[in-house]
């Protein structure tokens, strides 16, 4: 363990951490933040230039509750402060609508990484397996049922492709491997603390 103080991460209470903080209770930021899942729009966004968004593809797999693998290049939208770095990185994940999966467009929690880009860091927005013009690649993160539900390999799915994502972007030289927050909403809350689980180093 690690002892230190999130005043290094840009706020002032304590944290123990493995190199790393998790906000699994994803409620005490992004709840003040009006929740959004953006759903596909008839144009694409386009890039805001005052954060240096950029969109990258990271390839990634994911087995579902019956062992059947998806696969695809995850949207990966990034943010990034001015200058040449290493800065700590933000991984924000999204939620889930079953009926309408098929309908995300790319993720951005805008004003949530406008503060962290403010704040001195890389955000990275993934948007998973199963969603958007990746949902014709299955849905790994179905939970199988109401009534029985399956969500460990659910939650599995969703945090194998948080860790791919994090794998991926530790290599660039922007990014400082040894300081990582993961926070998300709803889904994306319980994916962070699946990761977390992991033991993303």
């Amino acid at each position: 363990m690690v002892a230190g103080s999130v005043r290094q991460l840009g706020w002032s209470m304590p944290f123990r951490a493995c190199r790393s903080v998790t906000l699994g209770l994803c409620v005490a930021i992004l709840g003040a933040i009006r929740p959004q899942l953006a759903l596909a729009q008839p144009t694409a966004a386009p890039l805001d230039q005052d954060t240096r968004e950029e969109v990258i593809r990271v390839a990634a797999k994911a087995t579902d509750a019956f062992g059947r693998e998806a696969a695809g290049d995850l949207v990966v939208t990034l943010f990034r402060p001015a200058g040449a770095g290493p800065f700590p990185l933000v991984v924000i994940n999204h939620g889930r609508s079953s009926s309408k999966r098929a309908e995300y467009g790319r993720q951005r929690y805008e004003s949530a990484a406008r503060y962290f880009v403010r704040k001195g860091f890389v955000v990275a927005v993934p948007l998973r397996l199963g969603y958007g013009e990746l949902a014709d690649k299955g849905d790994p993160e179905e939970h199988v049922s109401c009534t029985a539900p399956r969500y460990a390999p659910a939650l599995r799915a969703a945090a194998e492709q948080v860790r791919t994502v994090v794998e991926a972007l530790r290599q660039r030289p922007d990014v400082d491997a040894g300081r990582l927050v993961l926070l998300g909403q709803s889904v994306g809350g319980v994916t962070t603390v699946a990761a977390s689980a992991m033991g993303i180093p």
